[in-house]
This record gives structure tokens, sequence and C-alpha cells, in this order.
């Protein structure tokens, strides 16, 4: 029984008890995976905007190109050969899947059978509910305990025969996952050069001079007269 100055009392058991601890447990976990993938994206952009300066930096110190429009033609360009060469290995990854699938299932006559539910019922662990399960009431609400319901409660079990199913659902993961890491590169690179290109924009490319940060831009080193021959060199920090 839990006694709170706003309220007489409230009667908690311990099933009660468990599935609170169960609940903030699970909401910690939760904030803790979102941050972790929020700060992964903000390192990736961050990484991503080094990038483009590494892409661009001979041009835009040499004045070959003195235009955001120009600019941003040319960088856009460099990220997409970029992005092509990133993602070339994830798509050479997912055709070789492919061919696997296509090979093991004319020899096996197994066309259509669900690779993935293979993988993952034979592997891994898989709770459900199940007659075997306990059950208690929260608030007016049923809960019922989690149990493993693969393999009749065995759990993982290696089966030599799903080898090839094993085998395509790696490839074909491993194909997404690097082309979808890829394609979060290429759009953080476009951001990049969007933002980069705006912050020379005010005071023109042929000002440029780059920055001891990465991704950033400086401010011309020296103001010219009207009458002072341009130095068309670039300058060296």
């Amino acid at each position: 029984m839990i006694y709170s100055p706003l309220f007489a009392s409230i009667e908690v058991s311990e099933n009660d008890r468990r599935l609170l601890v169960f609940l903030i447990i699970f909401l910690l976990l939760t904030l803790a995976i979102a941050g972790g993938v929020g700060y992964l994206i903000r390192k990736t952009m961050s990484y991503q905007s080094k990038r483009v300066n590494s892409l661009c930096t001979k041009v835009l110190t040499t004045k070959v190109v003195c235009e955001e429009k120009h600019y941003k033609q040319y960088a856009s360009k460099k990220s997409s050969i970029l992005y092509f060469k990133q993602s070339f290995i994830g798509v050479v990854i997912g055709i070789a899947g492919l061919l696997l699938w296509v090979i093991s299932s004319a020899i096996m006559q197994s066309w259509g059978e669900n690779m993935f539910y293979y993988f993952g019922n034979d592997l891994f662990y898989i709770f459900g509910v199940n007659e075997t399960s306990q059950s208690w009431n929260f608030l007016n609400i049923t809960f019922h305990t989690l149990v493993v319901v693969n393999n009749g409660g065995a759990g993982p079990i290696f089966v030599p025969e799903h080898i090839p199913y094993y085998l395509e659902t790696i490839f074909f993961v491993t194909s997404f996952c690097w082309i979808m890491v890829a394609t979060q590169a290429f759009v953080s690179r476009y951001f990049a050069i969007q933002k980069f290109a705006k912050e020379a924009a005010d005071r023109t490319l042929k000002d440029f001079t780059f920055a001891s940060t990465p991704g950033s831009l400086a401010e011309p080193t020296q103001t010219q007269d009207a009458n002072t021959p341009t130095n068309n060199l670039p300058t060296e920090q």
C-alpha cells in the first residue's frame, strides 16, 4: 500500500509494482535508444559536412568556382558520385543475395517460403502469449506474461536445411542497411551544401577563405582598397 498526501491510500499489488518497474525501464530504454540514434545522426551530418569541404576545397581556394549556383552544381555532382561509390557495394551484396535465392529456390523448390521467418524463428528467441502465460489486471486492463513460443518453447534451434534461408536473409539485410547508411550520408551532404552556399552568398565566393573549423566559412582575411591590385592567389592559413 502506498500513502500519499493527495490520496488517502493506493492499493498496489506485487504484480502491479512489477508492471510499473517494467514500464519505467521500457520508457528509459526507449529514450536512450532515441537519444543514441539522434546523436549518431548529428555526428553523421557533422562528418559529411567535413566531406563536402574536402571534396570542394581545391576548386574554392583556386577560384575555379566563384558563384553560388556553380558551387552547388559542382558540390552536388561530387556528392552524387560519392553516393554511387558508397551504395554500389550494397547493391552488389543485394544482387548476390538475389542470385543465391534464385539458385536455392530452384534446387529446393521453395519459391514460396519466407526466408525471414526461418531466420528469426530458428536463430532467435521469440516471445509471445500462449496457454502457459500468467495474467493479471491493472487499472481494469488484463496483462499477460511473455513466454518463449518458437519451436515449441525450446527457443533457437539451428536447422542445417535452412542454411540458404539464413544466408539470403543476411545478404538482403546487409544490403538494405548499407544502402540506407549511404543514403543518409547523401542527404546530410545535401543539407551541408545548401548551408555552405548560403553562408557564402552574402559576401560571394570570390572573397571565400576557409575557417579553421571544417564546415564553416571565415570572414575575408583583409579588406582591399579600391586602388590596390587584386591578389588572386588563395590565402594560406
